[in-house]
């Protein structure tokens, strides 16, 4: 992470503590700085067509194929219409292309015209504020945070985009150095609620059982944004278990996109460059 940036997008969310940023201790302590874009940015690009157009067609047929629209349990007076949801997904499918870029760079956008916002800004990982000025009107970042921060996405195999929620950067870095240290993605989720087998059985009349019931207890996760894909709990191990995968367990092809995770294969890359 040493000689890497923090994007935040936008600024304090909400008053959160974790949303501070102290650039001080991220310059002398983890050698990253901070890196500053209003999240106006997204809109200007969305509407000057500064993204990969090509790729977001390919990112939108993915997820109308892979992802499951949930329940509105808005009240139908300020439901939105079909039209107006199939908007939103649209744009949350361009917002996760847009930070993407913002933080790690583009050579395609370097081809339409742009190469100040083909550069990137060498960012490890990154915040979204959201709260509440943005999603008081736009579509939220949720979507965008989930997909960035797996290691899979409709390009196949790939090294996370760390993306933190609400800009909490104590949260964001704790996710950046258990990604790096553990090979696998991670999971950013609030703790709402503990509830122990006692307070479950007496509340909804169901005995917890299985491991809820050894475990003294449920929490509740209702979560805030960034929860890599990984953690659905459709990855299983060799014995049916869930689990969230190492990336490790790609192959050697697929580890070549992982420069973070596999230096080995980061060093072919310059290597190849060099000769280039």
């Amino acid at each position: 992470m040493r000689g890497k940036s923090y994007l935040q997008i936008g600024s304090q969310c909400m008053g959160i503590a974790g949303s501070i940023m102290d650039q001080d201790f991220m310059e002398a302590y983890f050698g990253m700085r901070i890196e500053s874009v209003d999240e106006v940015e997204i809109l200007r690009r969305m509407e000057e067509g500064i993204y990969d157009k090509e790729e977001y067609e390919k990112a939108l047929k993915w997820m109308r194929k892979n992802l499951k629209e949930g329940k509105d349990y808005n009240p139908k007076a300020i439901q939105k219409t079909r039209a107006e949801k199939d908007a939103d997904w649209e744009f949350i499918a361009k917002m996760s292309i847009i930070i993407r870029d913002m933080m790690a760079g583009n050579p395609k956008l370097a081809e339409m015209g742009f190469g100040e916002e083909a550069v990137g800004r060498n960012a490890i990982a990154g915040g979204f504020q959201g709260q509440r000025q943005w999603t008081d009107h736009w579509p939220n970042c949720d979507y965008p945070e989930a997909l960035l921060s797996s290691t899979f996405d409709y390009q196949g195999a790939r090294e996370p985009y760390t993306l933190a929620t609400e800009n909490d950067i104590l949260n964001g870095m704790g996710m950046l150095m258990m990604r790096l240290l553990t090979h696998r993605a991670q999971i950013f989720a609030d703790v709402r609620t503990y509830w122990s087998g006692e307070a479950t059985e007496r509340v909804t009349g169901y005995k917890l059982t299985g491991k809820a019931a050894e475990s003294s207890g449920i929490i509740h996760l209702l979560n805030s944004g960034a929860a890599c894909l990984d953690a659905s709990g459709v990855c299983t191990d060799e014995n049916g278990n869930a689990m969230i995968i190492d990336a490790g367990m790609y192959d050697e092809s697929e580890q070549k996109r992982f420069p973070l995770f596999f230096p080995q294969a980061q060093e072919r890359r310059k290597s190849l460059l060099r000769r280039n």
